[in-house]
């Protein structure tokens, strides 16, 4: 993957980004989320631009953002999940001309987007948690027009590792004619899973570095409440020939971290061959910590094909925080 375009400085930490919509000349959207702000800048051609921000209607701290085409009209609606305080709830927003605007809230549950899971995009949640951050089964969630309402619940066992530890990570792929949930654990390691939630298959190699987490649970005299990474989910898209593909942060190897938090200096893409993750193509190790990742459509990704990041240059914690968005081309 080379690199043909950088957006300018961006004071936050940015902890992830998804592509939004994309017109016919291959311009659009890219959403990218701090702990409290998301950035909407527009691709045309190699340059990232500023669009606008959001900061109204959102939880309090983010943890996860989306996009899918609920209603059918071709334009994707975006979904925030995330803690406002100890409360879990999601917002969706709707674009309305040139801007969004929140059409759904307060929804008590950790949403992601499962791009293909029976042969169509599905939206699942999961919610909070009493003694664990999350808990219970993964819903299928359906679209009224003004809210969600939960479906049936998938089959996979949330009581049984790896999903007993919630929802973040979590993604499907279609492998041939079946599909699976693909998940990134708490150790991160990249899983396939069969449909009762077993594990088919567990990568040696760690991904989905967490570069944000939050509080959770009960208060303890000494050490006070427990601090819970947000994992990063591949992004999922096809070859060509149907196998699947997948993008996703890869975790620095020799690090010795003092925090659940983890730092990855490159972005890797993954191909299903012969039972087992394959790396084919890399970013290769940069200076600065790769925050997400996601493919830029159209979709499969070709020869040619782009892939848009977020980047962390500089953490908050001593001095002001700077981000990046990076622009790659998959040659």
């Amino acid at each position: 993957m080379k690199r043909i375009s950088r957006s300018d400085k961006i004071p936050d930490e940015l902890h992830g980004v998804v592509a939004g919509d994309v017109d016919a000349d291959g311009n659009g959207e890219v959403l990218a989320f701090g702990r409290r702000i998301l950035y909407i800048y527009r691709v045309k051609g190699k340059e990232l631009l500023p669009y606008t921000r959001i900061t109204r209607g959102l939880p309090g701290h983010i943890l996860n953002v989306e996009a899918v085409d609920l209603d059918g009209d071709g334009k994707k609606e975006i979904l925030v999940s995330g803690l406002e305080g100890e409360y879990l709830g999601s917002t969706v927003l709707k674009r309305k001309g040139d801007v969004y605007e929140q059409v759904a809230g307060r929804i008590p549950y950790f949403l992601v987007v499962l791009p293909d899971w029976q042969g169509k995009p599905t939206v699942v949640g999961q919610r909070l948690g009493s003694d664990t951050p999350f808990e219970g089964r993964l819903v299928t969630m359906s679209w009224s027009g003004k809210n969600f309402v939960e479906g049936a619940p998938l089959s996979a066992d949330t009581r049984i590792a790896p999903l007993s530890s919630g929802i973040p990570g979590l993604t499907s792929a279609r492998f041939g004619k079946e599909w699976r949930l693909i998940y990134t654990d708490p150790d991160g390691h990249l899983r396939v899973l069969d449909v009762s939630g077993k594990t088919e298959f567990r990568s040696a190699a760690k991904y989905g570095a967490a570069t944000d987490d939050f509080e959770y649970g009960i208060t303890l005299p000494k050490s006070g409440k427990s601090r819970n990474p947000v994992r990063k989910a591949a992004r999922v898209s096809l070859r060509p020939d149907d196998s699947p593909l997948f993008l996703i942060p890869k975790v620095k190897e020799g690090l010795l971290a003092m925090t659940s938090l983890q730092e990855s200096k490159s972005i890797a893409i993954l191909q299903w061959t012969d039972g087992e993750l394959v790396d084919k193509a890399d970013t290769g190790d940069s200076n600065f910590a790769y925050s997400g990742a996601d493919f830029f459509p159209p979709l499969p990704l070709r020869k040619g094909g782009k892939v848009i990041a977020s980047t962390i240059e500089q953490s908050g914690v001593a001095k002001s925080a700077v981000s990046r968005l990076d622009l790659f081309s998959v040659e």
